[in-house]
């Protein structure tokens, strides 16, 4: 659980200096994964309770850089 929360804390401070969501930046994450070529396409299937949170899933962000997936 530990090992969790400092993951999502990671997380949260990475978004915040973005300046977009903590689902965003995962959704992200994993599109820059599957950009990889050593690395299987991801598809996420993400929540979608409400109008709100599809246009922020689907809205276009730039891809993470190298250095940032670390």
């Amino acid at each position: 659980m530990v090992a969790n929360k400092t993951y999502v804390d990671k997380i949260i401070s990475f978004a915040q200096k973005k300046g977009i969501t903590p689902a965003q930046t995962e959704l992200n994450w994993i599109g820059t994964l599957s950009n990889d070529s050593n690395m299987p396409t991801i598809m996420p299937i993400p929540s979608a309770k409400s109008k709100g949170r599809v246009a922020e899933n689907l809205q276009t962000l730039p891809l993470f850089s190298a250095e940032e997936m670390k």
